[in-house]
């Protein structure tokens, strides 16, 4: 009887118990995107924060991450109201299997920014909470951090009217 209950044990239950391991570790890790307000912008979380999206401390070792803005911006770091910007978030980090982001625009009186508008649907995603917009990396576009992959994400955001303050 006990050979019967290993081979059942074997056959059955260590490849399902197997599958949900690796399951749950994919769900943890938030690879289709982190939970909005993981951005560390003023008032809310850090990917190494409650909830987290890593475990351990995000961003480190040899690699970095930027947000660049296709042409840059105005002398002055200030936006044109209503103007269109490309925005490209990237990371380079050949040390790690894959990479994310989350970004938010809000105003210094803690409203949201402008208006974000997807324009790569397979590597980005555009999420709402709390009244923000978040844009961030889908499943797809959680791809490995090295230069070739740099600008895999890409998105337009639409500045704020005029008199709208700091974003």
């Amino acid at each position: 009887m006990n050979k019967k209950i290993a081979k059942i044990f074997h056959v059955y239950f260590f490849p399902v118990a197997m599958f949900l391991v690796c399951l749950s570790i994919i769900i943890s890790s938030y690879v289709g995107g982190p939970p909005a307000g993981s951005t560390n912008a003023p008032g809310e979380n850090t990917c190494y924060g409650s909830p987290a999206c890593h475990q351990g401390t995000p961003n480190t070792g040899p690699g970095f991450g930027e947000l660049t803005i296709s042409g840059g911006v105005p002398p002055g770091n200030y936006y044109i109201p209503g103007s269109i910007y490309v925005m490209m978030p990237y990371a380079v980090d050949t040390a790690k299997l894959k990479g994310g982001f989350e970004v938010v625009a809000k105003l210094t009186n803690g409203m949201n920014a402008g208006t974000s508008t997807i324009t790569m649907p397979m590597n980005t995603q555009l999420i709402t909470s709390g009244g923000y917009q978040y844009v961030e990396q889908t499943a797809t576009g959680a791809v490995k951090p090295v230069i070739a992959n740099m600008h895999d994400w890409m998105y337009d955001w639409q500045a704020p009217s005029s008199g709208s303050g700091t974003v």
